[in-house]
Protein backbone atom coordinates (compact mmCIF):
# COMPACT_ATOMS: atom_id res chain seq x y z
CA UNK A 1 0.00 0.00 0.00
CA UNK A 2 1.45 3.30 -1.09
CA UNK A 3 1.90 5.71 1.75
CA UNK A 4 1.30 9.44 1.88
CA UNK A 5 3.30 10.10 5.03
CA UNK A 6 6.87 11.37 5.39
CA UNK A 7 10.06 9.42 6.09
CA UNK A 8 10.98 11.40 9.20
CA UNK A 9 8.54 9.30 11.25
CA UNK A 10 10.77 6.24 11.17
CA UNK A 11 11.07 3.66 13.90
CA UNK A 12 14.29 5.34 15.01
CA UNK A 13 12.50 8.68 15.27
CA UNK A 14 15.36 10.61 13.67
CA UNK A 15 15.38 12.92 10.67
CA UNK A 16 16.18 11.53 7.25
CA UNK A 17 18.11 13.15 4.46
CA UNK A 18 16.29 15.78 2.40
CA UNK A 19 17.38 13.91 -0.70
CA UNK A 20 15.03 11.02 0.08
CA UNK A 21 11.60 10.94 -1.51
CA UNK A 22 8.53 11.58 0.65
CA UNK A 23 7.48 7.97 1.22
CA UNK A 24 7.50 5.41 3.97
CA UNK A 25 10.68 3.52 4.85
CA UNK A 26 10.46 -0.26 5.17
CA UNK A 27 10.27 0.00 8.97
CA UNK A 28 7.87 2.75 10.04
CA UNK A 29 6.86 4.22 13.32
CA UNK A 30 3.65 2.54 14.65
CA UNK A 31 1.87 5.87 15.15
CA UNK A 32 2.61 6.97 11.60
CA UNK A 33 1.42 3.63 10.26
CA UNK A 34 -1.84 4.07 12.20
CA UNK A 35 -2.32 7.51 10.66
CA UNK A 36 -1.66 6.16 7.19
CA UNK A 37 -4.12 3.30 7.69
CA UNK A 38 -6.78 5.68 8.99
CA UNK A 39 -6.35 7.93 5.94
CA UNK A 40 -6.77 5.01 3.56
CA UNK A 41 -9.86 3.77 5.41
CA UNK A 42 -11.48 7.18 5.16
CA UNK A 43 -10.64 7.46 1.47
CA UNK A 44 -12.28 4.11 0.80
CA UNK A 45 -15.68 5.26 2.10
CA UNK A 46 -18.29 6.33 -0.42
CA UNK A 47 -18.88 10.06 0.12
CA UNK A 48 -21.30 10.82 -2.73
CA UNK A 49 -23.91 13.54 -2.13
CA UNK A 50 -26.53 10.76 -2.23
CA UNK A 51 -24.93 8.83 0.62
CA UNK A 52 -27.24 7.54 3.32
CA UNK A 53 -27.29 8.88 6.86
CA UNK A 54 -25.71 5.61 7.94
CA UNK A 55 -22.85 6.03 5.47
CA UNK A 56 -22.31 9.62 6.59
CA UNK A 57 -22.26 8.55 10.24
CA UNK A 58 -19.70 5.84 9.46
CA UNK A 59 -17.58 8.35 7.57
CA UNK A 60 -17.66 10.77 10.50
CA UNK A 61 -16.62 7.98 12.87
CA UNK A 62 -13.67 7.19 10.59
CA UNK A 63 -12.76 10.89 10.42
CA UNK A 64 -12.89 11.10 14.20
CA UNK A 65 -10.61 8.06 14.44
CA UNK A 66 -8.14 9.74 12.08
CA UNK A 67 -8.06 12.86 14.25
CA UNK A 68 -7.32 10.72 17.30
CA UNK A 69 -4.30 9.24 15.52
CA UNK A 70 -3.18 12.70 14.41
CA UNK A 71 -3.20 13.82 18.05
CA UNK A 72 -0.81 10.95 18.79
CA UNK A 73 1.33 11.96 15.84
CA UNK A 74 1.65 15.54 17.09
CA UNK A 75 3.24 14.26 20.29
CA UNK A 76 6.32 13.30 18.25
CA UNK A 77 9.18 15.80 18.40
CA UNK A 78 9.74 15.75 14.63
CA UNK A 79 6.15 16.77 13.93
CA UNK A 80 6.22 19.49 16.57
CA UNK A 81 9.43 20.91 15.14
CA UNK A 82 7.88 21.09 11.68
CA UNK A 83 4.83 22.94 12.99
CA UNK A 84 6.90 25.51 14.86
CA UNK A 85 9.18 26.35 11.95
CA UNK A 86 6.41 26.86 9.39
CA UNK A 87 4.40 29.82 10.69
CA UNK A 88 2.44 30.47 7.51
CA UNK A 89 1.39 26.86 7.04
CA UNK A 90 0.61 26.44 10.73
CA UNK A 91 -1.59 29.55 10.73
CA UNK A 92 -3.48 28.15 7.75
CA UNK A 93 -4.03 24.90 9.65
CA UNK A 94 -5.30 26.83 12.68
CA UNK A 95 -7.76 28.76 10.51
CA UNK A 96 -8.82 25.50 8.89
CA UNK A 97 -9.52 23.99 12.31
CA UNK A 98 -11.79 26.95 13.14
CA UNK A 99 -13.65 26.51 9.86
CA UNK A 100 -14.16 22.79 10.42
CA UNK A 101 -15.58 23.51 13.87
CA UNK A 102 -18.01 26.02 12.38
CA UNK A 103 -19.05 23.61 9.62
CA UNK A 104 -19.58 20.75 12.06
CA UNK A 105 -21.59 22.96 14.41
CA UNK A 106 -23.88 24.21 11.64
CA UNK A 107 -24.27 20.70 10.19
CA UNK A 108 -25.20 19.40 13.65
CA UNK A 109 -27.80 22.15 14.06
CA UNK A 110 -29.27 21.47 10.61
CA UNK A 111 -29.63 17.75 11.27
CA UNK A 112 -31.20 18.47 14.66
CA UNK A 113 -33.79 20.69 12.97
CA UNK A 114 -34.54 18.02 10.37
CA UNK A 115 -35.23 15.64 13.24
CA UNK A 116 -37.55 18.16 14.86
CA UNK A 117 -39.56 18.44 11.64
CA UNK A 118 -39.79 14.66 11.36
CA UNK A 119 -41.07 14.53 14.94
CA UNK A 120 -43.58 17.29 14.15
CA UNK A 121 -44.96 15.46 11.12
CA UNK A 122 -45.16 12.19 13.04
CA UNK A 123 -47.16 13.95 15.73
CA UNK A 124 -49.48 15.39 13.08
CA UNK A 125 -50.15 11.92 11.71
CA UNK A 126 -50.92 10.53 15.14
CA UNK A 127 -53.38 13.38 15.62
CA UNK A 128 -54.88 12.45 12.22
CA UNK A 129 -54.10 15.80 10.63
CA UNK A 130 -52.97 14.59 7.23
CA UNK A 131 -53.79 17.74 5.28
CA UNK A 132 -50.29 19.19 5.43
CA UNK A 133 -51.18 21.80 2.83
CA UNK A 134 -53.24 23.62 5.43
CA UNK A 135 -50.63 23.31 8.15
CA UNK A 136 -47.81 25.64 9.06
CA UNK A 137 -45.44 22.70 9.32
CA UNK A 138 -44.95 22.35 5.61
CA UNK A 139 -44.42 26.07 5.09
CA UNK A 140 -41.91 26.09 7.93
CA UNK A 141 -40.14 23.09 6.43
CA UNK A 142 -39.75 24.81 3.05
CA UNK A 143 -38.54 28.00 4.74
CA UNK A 144 -36.06 25.89 6.69
CA UNK A 145 -34.79 24.33 3.47
CA UNK A 146 -34.34 27.82 1.99
CA UNK A 147 -32.26 28.91 4.97
CA UNK A 148 -30.16 25.76 5.05
CA UNK A 149 -29.50 26.14 1.33
CA UNK A 150 -27.85 29.50 2.05
CA UNK A 151 -25.89 28.08 4.98
CA UNK A 152 -24.74 25.06 2.96
CA UNK A 153 -23.67 27.22 0.02
CA UNK A 154 -21.73 29.58 2.31
CA UNK A 155 -19.92 26.78 4.10
CA UNK A 156 -19.10 24.80 0.96
CA UNK A 157 -17.64 27.94 -0.63
CA UNK A 158 -15.60 28.65 2.51
CA UNK A 159 -14.22 25.10 2.53
CA UNK A 160 -13.21 25.34 -1.13
CA UNK A 161 -11.40 28.62 -0.47
CA UNK A 162 -9.61 27.05 2.49
CA UNK A 163 -8.55 24.07 0.40
CA UNK A 164 -7.00 26.43 -2.16
CA UNK A 165 -5.21 28.33 0.61
CA UNK A 166 -3.79 25.13 2.06
CA UNK A 167 -2.56 24.09 -1.39
CA UNK A 168 -0.81 27.41 -1.96
CA UNK A 169 0.77 27.33 1.50
CA UNK A 170 2.10 23.84 0.98
CA UNK A 171 3.62 24.67 -2.41
CA UNK A 172 5.49 27.62 -0.89
CA UNK A 173 7.16 25.37 1.68
CA UNK A 174 10.80 24.74 0.68
CA UNK A 175 11.78 22.37 3.52
CA UNK A 176 11.08 18.81 2.39
CA UNK A 177 10.54 17.26 5.81
CA UNK A 178 8.40 20.11 7.16
CA UNK A 179 6.45 20.08 3.91
CA UNK A 180 5.82 16.36 4.33
CA UNK A 181 4.34 16.92 7.78
CA UNK A 182 2.16 19.75 6.52
CA UNK A 183 1.06 17.62 3.59
CA UNK A 184 -0.28 14.99 5.97
CA UNK A 185 -2.08 17.54 8.13
CA UNK A 186 -3.49 19.27 5.06
CA UNK A 187 -4.75 15.96 3.71
CA UNK A 188 -6.54 15.25 6.99
CA UNK A 189 -8.28 18.64 6.82
CA UNK A 190 -9.19 18.17 3.17
CA UNK A 191 -10.66 14.74 3.86
CA UNK A 192 -12.78 16.31 6.60
CA UNK A 193 -13.93 19.10 4.31
CA UNK A 194 -14.81 16.63 1.56
CA UNK A 195 -16.87 14.65 4.06
CA UNK A 196 -18.82 17.71 5.18
CA UNK A 197 -19.25 19.01 1.62
CA UNK A 198 -20.83 15.70 0.63
CA UNK A 199 -23.13 15.86 3.62
CA UNK A 200 -24.25 19.44 2.88
CA UNK A 201 -24.65 19.00 -0.89
CA UNK A 202 -28.28 17.74 -0.80
CA UNK A 203 -29.30 20.92 1.03
CA UNK A 204 -28.34 23.03 -2.00
CA UNK A 205 -31.64 22.26 -3.73
CA UNK A 206 -33.35 25.61 -4.36
CA UNK A 207 -36.66 26.58 -2.79
CA UNK A 208 -39.19 29.24 -3.78
CA UNK A 209 -41.44 31.60 -1.87
CA UNK A 210 -44.83 31.16 -3.53
CA UNK A 211 -47.33 28.65 -2.23
CA UNK A 212 -47.57 26.87 -5.57
CA UNK A 213 -43.82 26.62 -6.01
CA UNK A 214 -43.49 25.28 -2.46
CA UNK A 215 -45.46 22.26 -3.58
CA UNK A 216 -43.45 22.03 -6.79
CA UNK A 217 -40.28 22.11 -4.70
CA UNK A 218 -41.36 19.37 -2.32
CA UNK A 219 -42.72 17.33 -5.23
CA UNK A 220 -39.43 17.63 -7.13
CA UNK A 221 -37.35 16.82 -4.06
CA UNK A 222 -39.63 13.91 -3.25
CA UNK A 223 -39.22 12.40 -6.72
CA UNK A 224 -35.56 11.59 -5.97
CA UNK A 225 -36.50 9.63 -2.86
CA UNK A 226 -39.77 8.08 -4.02
CA UNK A 227 -38.27 5.10 -5.85
CA UNK A 228 -36.23 4.03 -2.83
CA UNK A 229 -39.29 4.26 -0.59
CA UNK A 230 -41.43 2.30 -3.04
CA UNK A 231 -38.84 -0.47 -3.15
CA UNK A 232 -38.43 -0.58 0.61
CA UNK A 233 -40.93 1.29 2.83
CA UNK A 234 -38.42 1.33 5.67
CA UNK A 235 -35.61 2.74 3.53
CA UNK A 236 -35.77 6.34 4.74
CA UNK A 237 -32.07 6.96 5.21
CA UNK A 238 -31.54 9.99 2.98
CA UNK A 239 -32.75 13.57 2.91
CA UNK A 240 -34.52 12.96 -0.39
CA UNK A 241 -36.45 10.05 1.12
CA UNK A 242 -37.59 12.24 3.99
CA UNK A 243 -38.79 14.82 1.44
CA UNK A 244 -40.74 12.07 -0.30
CA UNK A 245 -42.37 10.95 2.94
CA UNK A 246 -43.30 14.53 3.85
CA UNK A 247 -44.73 15.15 0.39
CA UNK A 248 -46.83 12.00 0.74
CA UNK A 249 -48.57 13.56 3.73
CA UNK A 250 -50.22 16.14 1.47
CA UNK A 251 -52.21 13.40 -0.23
CA UNK A 252 -52.39 10.79 2.47
CA UNK A 253 -55.39 8.68 3.35
CA UNK A 254 -55.83 6.87 6.64
CA UNK A 255 -54.04 3.84 5.17
CA UNK A 256 -51.19 5.92 3.74
CA UNK A 257 -50.75 7.76 7.01
CA UNK A 258 -49.74 4.62 8.87
CA UNK A 259 -47.11 3.74 6.26
CA UNK A 260 -45.74 7.27 6.22
CA UNK A 261 -45.56 7.38 10.00
CA UNK A 262 -43.48 4.18 9.97
CA UNK A 263 -41.19 5.69 7.35
CA UNK A 264 -40.70 8.81 9.41
CA UNK A 265 -40.07 6.74 12.52
CA UNK A 266 -37.18 5.00 10.78
CA UNK A 267 -35.97 8.35 9.49
CA UNK A 268 -35.90 9.71 13.02
CA UNK A 269 -33.83 6.76 14.22
CA UNK A 270 -31.32 7.22 11.39
CA UNK A 271 -31.11 10.97 11.98
CA UNK A 272 -30.58 10.43 15.69
CA UNK A 273 -27.52 8.29 14.96
CA UNK A 274 -26.15 10.98 12.63
CA UNK A 275 -26.81 13.66 15.22
CA UNK A 276 -24.80 11.71 17.80
CA UNK A 277 -21.97 11.20 15.29
CA UNK A 278 -21.82 14.94 14.59
CA UNK A 279 -21.79 15.77 18.29
CA UNK A 280 -18.92 13.33 18.86
CA UNK A 281 -17.07 14.70 15.83
CA UNK A 282 -17.47 18.25 17.12
CA UNK A 283 -15.93 17.34 20.47
CA UNK A 284 -13.01 15.65 18.70
CA UNK A 285 -12.44 18.72 16.50
CA UNK A 286 -12.26 20.83 19.67
CA UNK A 287 -9.64 18.46 21.09
CA UNK A 288 -7.70 18.47 17.81
CA UNK A 289 -7.52 22.26 17.75
CA UNK A 290 -6.46 22.34 21.40
CA UNK A 291 -3.71 19.84 20.63
CA UNK A 292 -2.47 21.97 17.72
CA UNK A 293 -2.47 25.12 19.85
CA UNK A 294 -0.63 23.32 22.63
CA UNK A 295 2.16 22.24 20.25
CA UNK A 296 2.57 25.77 18.86
CA UNK A 297 2.61 27.44 22.28
CA UNK A 298 5.37 25.23 23.71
Amino acid sequence: MASSLPPLFSAEGGSKSHARSVSWPSESHPIAVSVDDAIHRLKSIDDKPTSSFGSISYGLASLEDLHIHIADLLVMASAQQALRQEDRATNALLDSSVLLLDVCRVARDIISQVKEFVQLFRLSIRRRKCDMGNMGGLREYVNFRNKTRKDAKRLISAMKRMQRRLDVTLKSNQDLQASAVMKVLREVDELGMARFQSMLQPFLNPASRTKQSRWLLISRLAHMGKVAIDENPENVDKLESIDAAIYALSKCTSNDAETTEIQLQHAEENINDLELALESMFRQLVRSRACLLNVISQ
